[in-house]
């Protein structure tokens, strides 16, 4: 299918409802609302073109156990370089403080730390990458002829939305974006995949609260 204007449209409004968050600094419902209802416009858009949208090609195969182990381990991996490593080296580089999370009540809360992780997987992971992988990348692929060029604006556009929580994060939000979009790209465009590795990307620094370890390594 060629890029057409009706496309254009359509990732203008899904860009529109992901950045309302930026106007909602540390506004956790607005946020994931947000992320919920882009994720449903773009299931609707994504229903009325499926052929155009590798992931569902291949969703018969996105359930292997093998696949979901490794993607669980990537997720843990790329959490931990985002969080420990890279996170923390910008913001003392660039002596940015907006990044401080920290979220006391976790420590040792059980039920508290399932909320959360329930709440990341549904919004970090499947909203997030239903609208950033499984449509906003395969449309810029459809734009740009190039599966590198689109894996790299998606992932710059992920990071200008996160501009609201500093520098530092903007950079590793960039960083994991563009990682987990290859890895979107190279694993035949499992969905499920790469929504398994960002919810445990994501997650990981909360259980680290949780279990009372060191949530930065500097």
């Amino acid at each position: 299918m060629t890029f057409s204007f009706k496309s254009t449209i359509q990732i203008i409004i899904l860009l529109i409802f992901q950045s309302i968050p930026f106007f909602f600094t540390d506004n956790a419902f607005v946020e994931s609302l947000a992320l919920i209802v882009s994720a449903i416009i773009a299931l609707v858009f994504i229903i009325q073109s499926p052929d155009c949208f590798l992931w569902i090609q291949a969703l018969k195969q996105q359930s292997r156990p093998k696949s979901i182990t490794f993607a669980i381990f990537l997720g843990l991996v790329s959490g931990f370089l985002l969080y420990w490593l890279i996170v923390p080296a910008m913001a003392n580089i660039l002596n940015d403080t907006t990044f401080q999370p920290s979220i006391d009540k976790l420590k040792g809360n059980f039920k508290l730390l399932l909320l959360v992780f329930f709440t990341i997987g549904l919004t970090s992971g499947v909203c997030y990458e239903m609208v950033w992988r499984g449509f906003l990348q395969e449309r810029f692929m459809q734009l740009f002829k190039n599966k590198y060029l689109a894996i790299a604006v998606a992932a710059l556009f992920s990071a200008l939305l996160a501009l609201n929580g500093g520098v530092a994060i903007a950079t590793g939000v960039f960083l994991n974006s563009f990682f987990i979009g290859y890895i979107y790209l190279i694993y035949r465009f499992n969905l499920m995949f790469v929504v398994i590795v960002h919810t445990f990307s994501d997650s990981l620094y909360f259980m680290a609260l949780y279990l009372d370890l060191p949530t930065k390594l500097f």
